[in-house]
Formats: C-alpha cells, structure tokens, sequence
C-alpha cells in the first residue's frame, strides 16, 4: 500500500471513489452522491492542481488502484489558522480491516504537525463505530454531539465532533 498526495492526474480516480463513497456510505458525508454528480469541480479539488501544506487530499493505493482517499482543509480566518478539518475519510470495503485509514490520518496529521496546525478536527456519525475507534485510537477525543447534524431522506443522523491536538514537529 502506498500513501501519497494526490495530484491532477488523479482526479478521474479521485472522484470514481469519492462516488461510491457517497452512495455506500451516506452517513459519512454531507453531499448525497446525486448532488455530486451535478457539481463539475468539487472545492476540495483545487488542492489537486495546488495543495497546501495544510489543505490537500491524500489517497491510499494497493495495486495500483485508488482505495482510499482523505482530506484536510485549513482553517481559513486569523483566528482559525491554527487548525484544519479533516474530511472526507474514506476506504473501499474490499480493502477495509489492512490499516488504510489508518496509514491515511497518520500521513494528514504528520503533515498537519509540518504545516504547523496546532489542533485537527473531524466529524463522524455517531453510528459509524469501526470509523469512531479508529479515531479514538489515533487520539481523537469528542467534544460536542450535533444531532440532527445530516437529515436525508426522512433519516436523521447524529454527528459527533472530535478533535486532537498535534505535537509541534522537532526543531
């Protein structure tokens, strides 16, 4: 397995599993996977053609296919610089339970510390447990419930935010 910065060049993968993610996993994201489907470029794209240091996606490759991806966004006023998001966490079933999540948040948070992000957040709906341990065991601790946080289709679904804060990287 391989994790890397996704590029330009990834971007037709990149968004083939960003659509199953949405279909499969409709509780894990805030878009529904038909209103993807309208939207040509995805903000979280741009990073593709110029990432960040603190804003960027990541994928998780295995055999040469996309099979997972994760995202950082950096806080975008003075006063929230200091922090990012982590979005948009996701791995293909059949590659589940190898430590692909894993191996993804570790890379994000390691470049988040680099960047200089004092403190890295999620969200995660509350019944996504195997997501919520992965989490907790990376040192995610919540801080707030959001219920009601996604409603789709009659369904409702509470998020639970979390939050870890990150060592600041060797002088």
């Amino acid at each position: 397995m391989i994790v890397r910065l996704l590029t330009a060049a990834d971007r037709v993968a990149f968004r083939g599993l960003r659509a199953r993610a949405l279909a499969e996993d409709p509780a894990s994201f805030g878009r529904t996977a038909e209103e993807e489907a309208g939207v040509e470029r995805l903000p979280m794209e741009a990073s593709l053609e110029a990432p960040c240091p603190a804003t960027f996606l990541l994928g998780a490759e295995r055999g040469g296919a996309l099979v997972g991806i994760c995202g950082t966004y950096q806080g975008q006023t003075a006063k929230t610089r200091h922090t990012a998001e982590i979005v948009s966490v996701y791995v293909a079933p059949e590659a589940r339970g190898a430590g692909i999540g894993a191996a993804l948040v570790e890379e994000a948070l390691a470049r988040l510390a680099r960047a200089g992000i004092a403190i890295a957040k999620l969200s995660v709906a509350e019944e996504s447990g195997a997501a919520r341990r992965l989490y907790e065991r990376l040192g995610f601790t919540v801080y707030g419930r959001e219920p009601a946080g996604y409603r789709w289709r009659g369904r409702d679904w509470t998020l639970l935010l979390m939050r870890r804060e990150l060592d600041p990287p060797p002088s």
